[in-house]
């Protein structure tokens, strides 16, 4: 009897008056407050974490300033109990020590795993977002090509006798030529006369189709070197090339202004062109210039309503970008005045 209430006194001493696990030497430890009530340090830690540097004594109260909870002293009498009761009852002094261990390796476990499956969600989301990329693209492609395909068929006369008769006499060199719908012009970059890139770009339906056959014939297959320089360019926001040949001033009759479309997101290129002034009534206007209008990625509104203002209009889409900004464009956004003079381009149509 007198040994079970000594085992009973001990208990009281030797737990934590919080957690009511065992004092230890490493985890547990048991520290005294400034109020002389004893905590073990695994619980004052917590407490830390949660309200800071105020602790306040869960027995009395009162509140302390303790900037490191570990610098507080030992209660020394508290350990002296533990190694007491390791003589009297050993089996059980390691119940809430084995408790703890234990506690801490679900955790690990949990957190190990909770890791792992957040990296296969990760890798799940990026999958999706790359098929959703590449659905998008193709969808673009589509678009384009069946809006191409429906112009050919409202634009294409019913044969007739007479018609085919004139048709295969016709010299078999008109047959080499593409249809306007299908150029392709590819304006490749060069920095000091080495090549850093090409923009591929397919022009819009809804641009002077006048223009686009003449600059088609004019560099079909054959690189043509413009002069063009980047007339401004702002990182991340746009890139504005200037440019101009001797040889190719074509003409633009009257253009109906409710067809213009204005290039204004990334993809798009854009085109100002500048006409060479004549009177009133002398005729076709003749294109003397233009400006390539490549919109980036504006980040806020006032670089939107810069691209706006700027009444570039679309010309084509980029193709093959797969939504990422050209390495070409990239590098001419980021260029600097003094390094603009190094860079020069030619266009190809195909």
């Amino acid at each position: 009897m007198a040994m079970a209430n000594a085992s009973n006194d001990i208990e009281h001493f030797v737990n934590c008056g919080v957690c009511f696990c065992e004092f230890d030497e490493e985890i547990r430890k048991p520290k005294f407050l400034q109020c002389a009530h004893t905590v073990c340090l695994k619980c004052l830690q917590e407490m830390f974490q949660v309200v800071g540097c105020l602790i306040t004594c869960p027995f009395c109260r009162k509140t302390f300033y303790i900037s490191d909870t570990s610098s507080l002293p030992n209660n020394s009498s508290a350990l002296q109990m533990v190694k007491l009761k390791e003589i009297i009852s050993p089996p059980e002094r390691q119940a809430c020590r084995s408790t703890d261990k234990n506690e801490e390796t679900k955790k690990l476990a949990v957190l190990k795993k909770r890791k792992v499956v957040q990296e296969q969600l990760d890798a799940i989301v990026k999958s999706i977002t790359a098929v959703g990329d590449q659905v998008k693209q193709l969808q673009e492609e589509n678009n384009i090509e069946m809006a191409e395909l429906m112009s050919l068929i409202e634009v294409t006369p019913q044969p007739t006798a007479s018609s085919s008769l004139q048709n295969a006499t016709v010299d078999a060199t008109l047959y080499q030529m593409p249809l306007r719908q299908s150029y392709i012009f590819n304006l490749r970059v060069y920095n000091c006369a080495t090549l850093i890139g090409e923009i591929r770009i397919r022009p819009a339906l809804t641009f002077h189709p006048e223009f686009v056959q003449q600059l088609g014939q004019f560099c079909y297959k054959s690189p043509k070197n413009f002069i063009s320089t980047v007339g401004k360019a702002q990182a991340g926001v746009f890139v504005s090339i200037s440019m101009s040949h001797g040889l190719f001033q074509p003409t633009l009759g009257a253009t109906n202004q409710t067809t213009r479309i204005a290039a204004s997101t990334m993809g798009e290129v854009g085109m100002i062109l500048k006409k060479k002034k004549q009177p009133i009534g002398a005729g076709p206007n003749t294109i003397t210039d233009w400006n390539l209008f490549i919109p980036l990625n504006p980040a806020n509104y006032q670089q939107r309503r810069f691209i706006a203002s700027a009444s570039a209009e679309l010309f084509g889409h980029i193709v093959d970008t797969s939504n990422h900004l050209n390495v070409a464009i990239t590098k001419l956004s980021t260029s600097k005045k003094n390094e603009r003079g190094s860079y020069t381009m030619t266009l190809e149509s195909q």
